[in-house]
C-alpha cells in the first residue's frame, strides 16, 4: 500500500483518472531509477501489459531511464549488471514465472523492484519468501492498486470478458464477487474515493457489495497515508457513490444499433481490441488509434452519423480556407509566393497536412459506416428505424403504439432477406424487448422465417431463459426515483401488459433522428443517482455503510491549456456506475450525456466494454 499517494494536491483533486494513473506509475518507475546509476529493465506479465499500456506509452516509460520493456512469459536475454522492475498480477502463474527467473544458476538481473497490481495473498507472499535468491535481490516491493484498464479519461473496465457463467450460472458466486470487488477497490484507490456502495436489491451484485465494503475498510486502515474525498481534511468535494448494476438489468441495449459515430464504428468496422483500425491515407495503409489523443474523434464520437459527415465537411473546408496559399502551392495554381511567404508555408505545411490526414481518416470511417447503413437500398437504416427502434420503444416514428401482430408481420418481411447474423440479432432484440410476454407461436414464426440453424435457435432460447431467470426490475424512471414526477415507460412490454426493465425505461425524450428514439435504461438510473433521487429501497446502501453526508461543494473549472476532459465543469460528488457483465457503447454515450447535462462527474465502468457479438458470445457460454 506504500505506493498510494500520501498527500492531497490541487492536481489530484482536479485530475482525470488517466492522468492520476499515469502520474502514479511513472512516479514509481522514477523512484526505482533514483536508486541506481544504471538504466533499468522493465518486465511485465500479460495482464500488467494491458493495464499499464491503457494509460502510459512506451515513450513515457523510456523517459524514466528504462532501456528495455519485456514480457514475463517470453524468453529474455540476461542483463545481470542492470536493475529490473517487475510489474505483475499477483497470480500463481506470474509469481511462479518470477521465481523461475531466479532459480537459474546465474540470476538474469541485478537488484529487483517488485510492483504488484493488487494485494498479494498470504500464499503468494510465502511463495516469494521461499526463493532466497530472489529475496536477496529485492530492493523494493509495493502493491500499487492498479488492477483495471483505463479505456478513456472517465471510462474503465476490468478486462473480464467472460464472466456470465460465473455471475449467473455458478453455484458459488464468491470467486467472481471477490475478484470484482478487489479490482473495484483499485479503481477507488486510484481516484481517491471511499464511496457509498449501492446495488439493485435482490441482484447478485449484493455479494460484490459485501466484499467491497470490507476491502474499502481494510484500505482505509492499512494504507495509513491514503486519503479519500469527503474525509476529514479533504472536503473540497463530497464523498462519492458507487452504483453496482449487472447485465440482467438490460439485455436490449447491447444488441441495438446506435447511430452515433463511436457506436457505429465499433459495431460495423473492424476495430481491434486495442482500439486500432486500418485506414488508407494518401494511398497508404495506416493503423489509426481511436483514443482521446485524437481531438477530432473526441469532438465527434457521440454525434449522430449524419451530423458527423456534415461537421467533417465543414471543418475540412474551414482548414483549407485558413491555408488557402498552401492549397494553391499544392495544386500548382496561381502566381508563385514570395520567399517570405514560401518560408511560412513550408513551416505550416506539416501541421496542415497532418490535419488533413486526420480528417481524411475520419471521413473515410464515416463514409464506411454510411455505406453499411445505405447498402441494399438503405436496408440497415430501415431495419433500425422501422423495426429496432419500434421494438425498443413500442411506438412507431409518429409515436403511435404498434400492435404486436403488425410488428410480427413487419419483422417477417425483414427476415426474408439479410445475412444470418443480422436476422439472429433482430430476433434477439425482439426477445429482449418483449421479455416474459413473448408468445411461443410468435417466436416460432420468426425463427422459421429467418431459417435459423439449431445453434442459433439455441442462442435465442438462451437469451429467453436468461431473462426468465432474472428478477424483473422496475425502471429507475419509475418506482426507483423518489420523486412525484415519475416518468412512465412506453416500451413494448408495457403495451402488452407486462414490465420489462429494458423496454420500459425508454422515456419520451426529444430526439433529432428517427433512428435514435430509444434511450438506454442506465441513463435514467444514472440521472436519479446524480440528482439524489434513486430509491434507497430498490437500490439500498451496502450493509455496514452510512449514506454520504452533504459537505460544501466546489465547482471544478479549468482554464487555457486544459485537456478536453478538464474543460468540463463538475460540481459535487463523483459517481461511479459499474455494470457487471459488460457495458456497451450506447450506454457509455448515455452516461456521458447525463454527466454533461447535470454537470456531475461520472466514472463509467464494467467488467468489459462490449460489442453486440461479445454479448451474444457470453450468452452462448450459458447454453
Amino acid at each position: 500500500m506504500a505506493a498510494l499517494a500520501a498527500t492531497q494536491s490541487q492536481d489530484s483533486i482536479f485530475s482525470d483518472m488517466k492522468t492520476l494513473l499515469r502520474r502514479q506509475i511513472l512516479g514509481l518507475l522514477e523512484e526505482a531509477a533514483n536508486t541506481t546509476e544504471s538504466w533499468l529493465v522493465a518486465v511485465l506479465d500479460a495482464r500488467a501489459t494491458r493495464v499499464v499500456s491503457s494509460f502510459v506509452t512506451m515513450f513515457d516509460i523510456m523517459e524514466q531511464r528504462v532501456t528495455l520493456v519485456e514480457s514475463l512469459e517470453k524468453a529474455r536475454q540476461s542483463f545481470p549488471q542492470m536493475e529490473v522492475v517487475y510489474i505483475l498480477e499477483p497470480s500463481e502463474e506470474s509469481v511462479t514465472l518470477l521465481i523461475e527467473d531466479f532459480s537459474k544458476p546465474k540470476a538474469p538481473y541485478g537488484d529487483v523492484h517488485l510492483l504488484f497490481l493488487s494485494k498479494l495473498s498470504d500464499q503468494r507472499f510465502a511463495q516469494l519468501r521461499g526463493c532466497e535468491a530472489l529475496i536477496a535481490r529485492v530492493k523494493s516491493l509495493k502493491e500499487i492498486n492498479v488492477d483495471f484498464l483505463a479505456h478513456e479519461s472517465s471510462v474503465f473496465h476490468l478486462d473480464d470478458t467472460h464472466c456470465f457463467a460465473q455471475l449467473y450460472r455458478s453455484s458459488n458466486l464468491a470467486p467472481f464477487a471477490e475478484r470484482t470487488a478487489a479490482r473495484l477497490v483499485s479503481v477507488c484507490a486510484a481516484v481517491h474515493e471511499c464511496p457509498v456502495v449501492r446495488f439493485r436489491e435482490g441482484s447478485p451484485m449484493g455479494h460484490v457489495a459485501h466484499y467491497l465494503v470490507g476491502m474499502l475498510e481494510q484500505l482505509k486502515t492499512s494504507a495509513v497515508n491514503w486519503w479519500w474525498h469527503g474525509a476529514p481534511g479533504h472536503t473540497e468535494r463530497p464523498q462519492g457513490s458507487l452504483l453496482l448494476l449487472d447485465r440482467s438489468e438490460d439485455c436490449l441495449s447491447p444488441l441495438l444499433h446506435f447511430c452515433t459515430y463511436e457506436c457505429l464504428v465499433h459495431d460495423l468496422l473492424p476495430v481491434q481490441a486495442n482500439n486500432m483500425i486500418k485506414v488508407k491515407i494518401q494511398g497508404r495503409d495506416k493503423q489509426a488509434l481511436l483514443n482521446e489523443g485524437d481531438e477530432v474523434w473526441v469532438k465527434l464520437r457521440h454525434k449522430h452519423i449524419a451530423d458527423v459527415l456534415n461537421a467533417l465537411t465543414t471543418d475540412v473546408d474551414d482548414i483549407k480556407k485558413r491555408n488557402a496559399t498552401a492549397v494553391k502551392v499544392q495544386r500548382g495554381e496561381g502566381a508563385g509566393p514570395s520567399m517570405e511567404e514560401l518560408g511560412k508555408i513550408v513551416k505550416a505545411m506539416p501541421e496542415y497536412q497532418a490535419q488533413l490526414d486526420r480528417y481524411s481518416q475520419h471521413i473515410q470511417m464515416a463514409q464506411e459506416c454510411m455505406s453499411h447503413i445505405q447498402a441494399s437500398g438503405n436496408a440497415l437504416l430501415n431495419l433500425i428505424v422501422e423495426v429496432e427502434q419500434t421494438l425498443a420503444t413500442g411506438s412507431d416514428m409518429t409515436g403511435k403504439a404498434v400492435k404486436p401482430n403488425t410488428l410480427i408481420d413487419q419483422m417477417v418481411d425483414h427476415l426474408i432477406i439479410g445475412d444470418v447474423q443480422a436476422k439472429l440479432r433482430i430476433i434477439m432484440i425482439y426477445v429482449a424487448a418483449t421479455g416474459r410476454n413473448l408468445a411461443d407461436e410468435d417466436l416460432d414464426r420468426l425463427v422459421r422465417a429467418a431459417n435459423l440453424s439449431a445453434g442459433d435457435s439455441q442462442l435465442v432460447s438462451a437469451l429467453r431463459r436468461f431473462q426468465d431467470s432474472s428478477e424483473p426490475a422496475s425502471s429507475a424512471a419509475g418506482s426507483g426515483i423518489t420523486s412525484p414526477e415519475k416518468k412512465k415507460g412506453w416500451g413494448l412490454s408495457r403495451m402488452l401488459g407486462g414490465s420489462s426493465s429494458a423496454a420500459t425505461s425508454s422515456t419520451l425524450e426529444d430526439y433529432s433522428y428517427e433512428s435514435s428514439r430509444f434511450s438506454c435504461p442506465i441513463k435514467s438510473i444514472a440521472e436519479a443517482l446524480v440528482q439524489d433521487k434513486l430509491s434507497t429501497s430498490e437500490f439500498p446502501v451496502a450493509e455496514g455503510q452510512a449514506p454520504a453526508k452533504a459537505v460544501a461543494q466546489s465547482m471544478r473549472r479549468h482554464g487555457h491549456g486544459a485537456t478536453a476532459w478538464q474543460k468540463r465543469t463538475f460540481s459535487g460528488a463523483r459517481s461511479i456506475v459499474f455494470m457487471a457483465g459488460g457495458l456497451c457503447y450506447g450506454e457509455l454515450q448515455a452516461l456521458y450525456e447525463v454527466s454533461e447535462k447535470h454537470g456531475k462527474e461520472i466514472l463509467m465502468g464494467g467488467t468489459s466494454i462490449m460489442k453486440p457479438e461479445q454479448f451474444m458470445a457470453e450468452l452462448r457460454s450459458m447454453r
